[in-house]
């Protein structure tokens, strides 16, 4: 007797959501810390500037923090709205995710001079790279 595949959908345990819910903070932490290292290593060559409307600031470990926090979390909700929208989460938040980082790559082009466009610049492909790299792992296109 020949055996079929099975089509009972599988369900989510708790102890999976448990398990991505702690991953995803790692991956927030993790981009956290990426951007830190990032800012403490392009830091020791030039202050990183940007003109705010005329306002020169210089960008520090709290901007740092703040931006990956904020970039990170709003990956993850992002991602948690396509899950529960489409079966091919996965595939749909990382074009989404991707389009996203290189728009917001004009944002370095605030820098005041080359050395802080370009420390900008590393700092949202770090922090971009290590949110779109490490969730979308934390997820997988699903059968309808």
């Amino acid at each position: 007797m020949a055996q079929t595949a099975s089509t009972t959908p599988t369900v989510a345990t708790s102890t999976d959501a448990t398990g991505r819910l702690k991953r995803r903070l790692g991956i927030v932490g993790a981009a956290i810390l990426a951007g830190l290292a990032t800012w403490a290593i392009a830091s020791l060559a030039t202050d990183i500037r940007v003109d705010n409307r005329g306002t020169i600031a210089q960008i520090g470990p709290a901007a740092v923090i703040f931006a990956a926090t904020a970039a990170a979390l709003a990956g993850w909700a992002a991602l948690a709205v396509f899950e529960r929208l489409t079966p091919r989460a996965r595939t749909v938040w990382t074009v989404l995710a991707v389009i996203v980082l290189v728009v917001s790559l004009g944002g370095a082009f605030t820098g005041v001079d080359g050395a802080s466009v370009a420390a900008l610049a590393a700092l949202h492909l770090t922090v971009g790279g290590v949110v779109i790299a490490g969730l979308r792992h934390t997820t997988q296109n699903r059968t309808p």
